[in-house]
């Protein structure tokens, strides 16, 4: 039977070779027929099979060697991964969070250098004392209203300036935070 829209309304599974009413299919919307090609019964199946494997391979590793420190490490120092043969990640928590750090350190490094690498109103440009800081004071609201990625993620991939955040070490910003929006050293 042919519908309206000019497609039949059976469709073959590509399992069981079965034609059966396309209400038997779930929706696939990156293909063009919009429908899977296995049926519902068959597509249970193979998650049937797939989480038995899994179940299977549930064996966890009581030591493994992270591939980044090269050294054998017991099973509670690296996370979990089911995909995995021993059940665990490649790299131990450890390497795992240094790797992270020196990203996220990059990244802030990128930010610094866009903002001048150096306080707005003081000039202190020591790294270890600089932050980032809302112009207008809006931080919270900006927080509440967004789902906030990381401001410096977001700004590096940006790759220039937003005039609504400013570079300023942390005496500064507190100052501006604790004296009405205006840094103690532009107030003398």
């Amino acid at each position: 039977m042919i519908r309206d829209d000019g497609t039949s309304e059976l469709k073959t599974c590509s399992m069981c070779k079965i034609p059966k009413p396309r209400s038997e299919f779930h929706i696939c919307k990156r293909l063009p027929s919009g429908l899977a090609c296995e049926c519902k019964p068959c597509r249970r199946s193979i998650n049937k099979k797939a989480k038995e494997k899994i179940a299977k391979r549930g064996f966890i590793a009581d030591s493994a060697v992270c591939f980044s420190c090269k050294t054998e490490k017991p099973s509670s120092e690296f996370p979990r991964d089911k995909g995995k043969k021993n059940g665990l990640c490649g790299q131990c928590r450890t390497c795992f969070n240094q790797m992270k750090k020196r990203i996220r350190e990059g990244i802030k490094d990128a930010v610094f250098l866009i903002y001048g690498n150096r306080c707005m109103c003081c000039g202190e440009s020591g790294r270890k004392f600089l932050t980032l800081d809302h112009v207008n004071n809006d931080g919270n609201t900006e927080r509440k209203e967004s789902n906030y990625l990381n401001i410096y993620t977001r700004l590096a991939k940006a790759g220039n300036a937003d005039p609504r955040y400013q570079l300023l070490c942390w005496n500064c910003n507190i100052g501006k935070h604790l004296n009405n929006n205006v840094c103690p050293h532009k107030q003398a």
